[in-house]
């Protein structure tokens, strides 16, 4: 049995809040955290790298607020943060916790649950409490939901026309498409047939094209003959020390635009941009020059820090033979979390086409420091498939805050 009580307090945050199985095997075995107050913290606030992709953790942070022995000591606390929440991933997670309440016998959870179906959060984004309040109450609880809704559309809040596939498609797997479409479509109130008759027209295509994401406009030869020029101007003027025709911020945005057309070749003279002050113009020029294949990229990559991602990303067209062993010497730099999460990514695309020379050590470091728990469910499938996933790690990912990392492990686990 691995001993995750040898763990320092450092360490246990970090797995906190990266949503590691080592807290959660820490907590059952020692009994407490070393510091319960980040516990708390992770509770209201959020901490999913991408909540959109990855969700929020409540079932696995109440699975450690119930080892630690703080589930009765903290229940109304949590349900009295539910309508003090100020963004809609910290809110859908205490609504989650909610549930967990609601499941653990507390009487006020529905409630609760109820009320913040009423909030002033986001509608495009989810409606907090209703795939809860759903698995709660079922077929009662959809009904409390559409009517909330219902009002809200009935209103002229068209934003709901926009948020109502991330809740509804959660619904229709807890009660089944046809169960929810029979309850909206019977004779209820006005409320629920406005949601009905929304739902209806957006099957027929017919919701207004303001609403629809079209994605970025393509990039004509005249946009791109016109951005590019600016560009070399700026690169140009920043070499001789004098400012450009573009300020920082529309730099870095007429770099990222470019990358929809990346040039095939290098033009030397963009490289003088990667001296520029600002990160944002530093890592969009990084992605432009990133598919392209010279040795003026490759010796910029290896000056360093090739642990930095603005670096390691010019290294995914320039990799050759013995360059596993510098990758894996630079993974030390500390970085801040969309820098990890970039550089991750990287790794990634690096082992897909270089897995002979980084294998082992860099999933690991994936696996560990990922801010994206999505990027550590690929580190651990390639591991897995490869057959080279430690014990611990297998064993640590059993108790994982993502549902499909722990799937995986377990899974292998039991094979």
């Amino acid at each position: 049995m691995i001993d995750w009580c040898a763990l320092d307090a450092a360490s246990v945050q970090r797995a906190l809040s990266a949503g590691l199985g080592r807290a959660l095997l820490y907590a059952r075995q020692h009994g407490s955290l070393p510091d319960p107050e980040a516990l708390w913290d992770a509770c209201l606030h959020c901490q999913t790298y991408d909540w959109d992709l990855e969700g929020h953790r409540a079932p696995w942070l109440w699975s450690i607020v119930e080892e630690v022995g703080l589930g009765h000591h903290w229940a109304g606390s949590l349900l009295a943060a539910l309508p003090e929440a100020t963004s809609v991933p910290d809110a859908d997670q205490l609504a989650g916790l909610a549930l967990c309440l609601a499941r653990a016998g507390h009487s006020g959870a529905e409630p609760a649950l109820e009320a913040i179906l009423n909030a002033d959060f986001d509608p495009t984004l989810t409606v907090p409490g209703a795939r809860e309040l759903v698995e709660l109450q079922g077929v009662a609880g959809l009904r409390t939901v559409a009517s909330v809704v219902g009002r809200a559309l009935m209103r002229g809040d068209e934003r709901h026309l926009l948020g109502m596939g991330a809740w509804m498609m959660a619904v229709e797997d807890t009660l089944g498409v046809d169960v929810v479409a029979e309850v909206l479509a019977e004779p209820h109130d006005a409320a629920t047939r406005a949601l009905f008759d929304a739902l209806a027209e957006d099957e027929l295509g017919a919701v207004p094209p303001q609403h629809r994401d079209l994605g970025p406009s393509p990039l004509d030869d005249l946009e791109h003959e016109r951005l590019f020029n600016e560009v070399r101007q700026c690169a140009l003027a920043f070499a001789a020390g004098r400012p450009g025709p573009l300020d920082a911020d529309h730099l870095a945005a007429a770099l990222a635009r470019l990358c929809r057309r990346p040039p095939s070749r290098l033009d030397p003279l963009l490289l003088a941009l990667d001296a520029h002050p600002s990160p944002r113009v530093r890592r969009a020029l990084s992605k432009l020059l990133a598919g392209i294949r010279d040795p003026l990229l490759r010796a910029l990559a290896l000056q360093g820090p090739l642990g930095h991602p603005d670096r390691l990303r010019l290294l995914v067209a320039n990799f050759e033979r013995g360059d596993g062993q510098h990758v894996q010497a630079a993974l030390e730099l500390e970085l801040e979390q969309d820098a990890r999460h970039d550089r991750c990514g990287i790794l990634l695309r690096l082992h897909e086409s270089r897995s002979e020379e980084l294998q082992v050590g860099v999933l690991v470091h994936v696996y560990t420091r990922a801010p994206s728990s999505l990027h550590r469910e690929e580190a651990l499938e390639r591991l897995l498939d490869a057959e080279l996933a430690p014990v611990w790690l297998v064993a640590e990912a059993c108790w994982d805050a993502h549902p499909e990392v722990a799937a995986a492990a377990r899974s292998a686990h039991q094979a």
